[in-house]
């Protein structure tokens, strides 16, 4: 006997659709499941490629001091590049059967993979989302590699920067010794976050001459660098202390020049033509190598006339 409001087969209707939802459910979470099972093989089974990636960032590292031995601090000018790492794991370095990865190295290698994914497919947002992510991770040998990474083989401009910057750590204050030269040292422009960043640095010859239109060219030569690229990104003002000088051959001797890496075109292009806007304005630049540059998209002006 049918009870009164109810009509026949609603109780049994109802009882279907909710066992048809509880297995598209059910099919839903299998689905997600063998997906992140899948990933994990495939990240497994490229560990050995994988693990070969980063080695080969290891040994662009500088090694470690030997035990007891202190690091030695880092010159911090703009997106110099500080630390050391470890040298490459032994299965990785000689090419033998890679060990079962642990939960951890699945991770790690995950992330690789996602790293070089973003670089390949010049993927810009996922680039500065992974590079921001490991600037905020403690210091530790992976993260180093991972930003060394993109530092070197990001497309993305800002990407490439922010990984230089992480890697070299907070920039010390500029420390003005001498407030009667009339020159103000530092960061004097901020600019754009993805454009070019320049260095103009002045050597200890031309400081020690006290010129009084010293400032006032200096001033013009900034100027003349804004209108050649009005879509520049920081300007650091600094001097060249006589002990840089005596380690980096590039900084030494007379003239004006760009420290240009010779590894990274864009850098030689980019040079290149403003070296030939610059002569325009009186400004007879040149261009010198500087292969231990490890800062993208930073060009360094070195002002030291005759």
């Amino acid at each position: 006997m049918v009870r009164s409001g109810a009509r026949p087969g609603e109780g049994l209707g109802a009882k279907v659709v909710l066992l048809v939802a509880l297995a598209a459910l059910l099919a839903i979470a299998l689905a997600v499941g063998g997906w992140l099972a899948y990933r994990l093989q495939a990240v497994e089974g490229q560990g050995e490629e994988l693990r070969r990636r980063l080695a080969q960032l290891e040994q662009r590292l500088p090694p470690e001091p030997a035990d007891g031995e202190a690091a030695a601090p880092a010159d911090r000018g703009p997106g110099n590049a500080a630390g050391a790492a470890p040298a490459p794991a032994e299965g990785a370095a000689n090419g033998s059967a890679a060990t079962p990865a642990s939960e951890g190295e699945v991770f790690e290698l995950g992330l690789l993979q996602m790293a070089l994914d973003a670089i390949a497919q010049q993927d810009a947002a996922r680039q500065r989302s992974l590079v921001g992510y490991l600037a905020a991770l403690p210091e530790r040998p992976f993260r180093r590699q991972m930003l060394s990474l993109f530092r070197d083989e990001a497309g993305d401009p800002l990407a490439a920067k922010q990984a230089a910057d992480a890697l070299a750590g907070p920039e010390a204050p500029a420390v003005d010794d001498d407030p009667d030269d009339g020159l103000t040292f530092g960061l004097v422009d901020n600019g754009e976050v993805d454009g070019w960043d320049y260095e103009l640095m002045l050597c200890p010859a031309v400081l020690e001459q006290r010129d009084p239109y010293l400032p006032a060219e200096i001033d013009r030569l900034l100027d003349s660098l804004r209108q050649y690229d009005q879509g520049h990104g920081r300007i650091w003002l600094s001097r060249i202390a006589p002990q840089q000088q005596a380690e980096n051959p590039a900084l030494a001797g007379s003239g004006l020049f760009l420290l240009v890496d010779g590894r990274r075109a864009s850098e030689v292009r980019h040079a290149r033509a403003l070296a030939r806007r610059l002569a325009f304005e009186g400004y007879d630049f040149t261009t010198r190598s500087a292969a231990g540059s490890v800062s993208p998209w930073r060009l360094t002006l070195v002002y030291c006339p005759r």
